[in-house]
């Protein structure tokens, strides 16, 4: 057979099969738009394309892991926004006065619309653009002061017996990421502890777009006036790779393995190591500290850090959540899908995910500090720690004279802030706020053992290099 015969005879092989692979992956596509025009045309309830679309893909990321899953509507939204560190809002601090019936004010951020519209702490909102506060949630309250950027909201204010209104215009307000461990009197923070200001203290809340930026800024802050450094990653249910290598890289000098990744039948697909970026000098101490909710790129950074034996770890186990997932949009602006497609793997060698072989059974998972730094913690010390920390938060926002009113309101329940909310849907660990046994102790006489610890480990290192 002549040569060429040949050369046509393979190249419609070939053709043909690229051709029958397209059409089996095209056949399910061809199937799923048939369904749907028939539940479109003929069920007895109409439901719109797009809710059917949504639906449909919600059902097939159940057959996934429980960290994949298809995002969209108001789910999409608290993503984009937590990702992102930023939302249309207003810049203050409310919780509900249930003696009074109404919304309070507890703090506005400085050079927030809010405080540049005059609020104060101690105001109470009484309508929200015509809507009565009266019996409003607090959930719904803020819900309703959240909006788009541009958009005024009348807000209706009762100031000891004197009412007036106030137009609020909405913009974009930045959620920190990177917070101290109080504030100067201009609202911005403090990163060294207030009863030991030569130890530098940096308390990570997630791992979002401008994390690496705010920390750069904090340590470039701190440098001279510490000699060691905590970081605190304690409840920090993770976020971005990228934060959280560029993270490490500030600690290390260059060529040190970060982490990798492996994907399916644990073929590695990508390794991070450190460059020339370091920022904090390798002779100053560093402790870090992990609970049982860090978790995700919380143990990233730990596990690293401890590897290389740049940090001492203090506290207690990690979550174990060390499956990557890729954010893959499918509507602009809308809708993306959370696909995991590989899992994180220590310098060490370690896995990290809690889900991994035989972790589970033999109870070793994530990040553990060594023994000498483990400490016990309950579930109430782990609440407490949460809420002293959400108070420091706010606390030195509010002026004196109204700290006597507005702190025992403080005291009682956990804060809601203005920000974007911890997502009731998410896969990620959050920190359980219910069902917790009653402590009659009070907050304000709390000590957090945690952090104690790492004073009493920092004090005499910090002492033998100042010598």
């Amino acid at each position: 057979m002549p040569l060429r015969n040949l050369l046509i005879i393979a190249l419609t092989i070939a053709i043909s099969l690229v051709c029958y692979r397209t059409a089996s992956k095209n056949r399910y596509a061809n199937l799923f738009a048939e369904a749907m025009d028939v539940v479109d045309a003929k069920a007895l309830q109409e439901v719109p394309r797009e809710q059917l679309f949504d639906a449909a893909m919600d059902g097939m990321f159940l057959k996934l892991d429980k960290h994949s899953r298809y995002i969209s509507g108001d789910m999409f939204r608290d993503f984009d926004e937590t990702i992102s560190q930023q939302f249309g809002g207003m810049g203050i601090y409310v919780d509900r006065h249930e003696q009074e019936n109404t919304l309070l004010i507890l703090a506005a951020v400085p050079n927030t619309p809010a405080s540049e519209a005059g609020l104060k702490s101690g105001d109470r909102i009484v309508e929200i653009d015509g809507v009565s506060t009266n019996d409003l949630s607090r959930e719904d309250g803020v819900e309703l002061m959240r909006g788009e950027v541009g958009v005024s909201a009348k807000l209706r204010i009762d100031r000891e017996g004197e009412f007036f209104t106030v137009d609020v215009s909405r913009r974009i307000i930045g959620v920190e990421s990177v917070v101290g461990d109080y504030r100067n009197p201009d609202g911005s923070w403090i990163f060294q502890l207030e009863s030991n200001p030569r130890i530098g203290y940096l308390r990570l809340r997630q791992f979002g777009e401008r994390t690496s930026v705010e920390v750069a800024s904090a340590l470039e802050e701190i440098e001279g006036k510490v000699d060691s450094v905590v970081i605190d990653l304690r409840h920090n249910s993770g976020g971005l790779l990228t934060s959280a290598i560029s993270i490490c890289d500030m600690f290390l000098g260059p060529g040190c393995e970060i982490v990798s990744t492996q994907g399916r039948d644990r073929v590695r697909q990508s390794e991070h190591s450190s460059t020339e970026q370091q920022l904090l000098n390798e002779n100053i101490p560093v402790v870090v500290l992990i609970n049982r909710y860090s978790a995700s790129a919380s143990e990233i950074v730990a596990g690293c850090l401890q590897d290389h034996n740049r940090a001492t770890l203090i506290g207690e186990q990690s979550w174990g959540k060390g499956t990557v997932q890729n954010i893959i949009p499918v509507r602009p602006n809308v809708s993306v899908m959370k696909l995991t497609t590989a899992s994180y793997w220590r310098p060490s060698g370690k896995p990290i995910d809690r889900n991994y072989g035989d972790s589970k059974k033999n109870g070793v998972w994530g990040v553990r500090p060594d023994k000498a730094f483990l400490v016990s913690m309950g579930e109430n010390d782990v609440l407490r720690n949460l809420q002293k920390r959400n108070l420091r938060r706010i606390e030195t926002l509010i002026p004196p004279e109204q700290k006597e009113n507005l702190m025992p309101l403080l005291l009682e329940r956990p804060l809601v802030v203005v920000e974007p909310r911890d997502d009731p849907h998410s896969d990620e660990p959050l920190t359980p706020v219910e069902n917790v046994e009653e402590d009659s102790s009070s907050l304000l006489e709390w000590r957090d053992k945690v952090l104690d610890r790492a004073i009493d480990f920092l004090e005499p290192v910090a002492n033998r290099i100042a010598a």
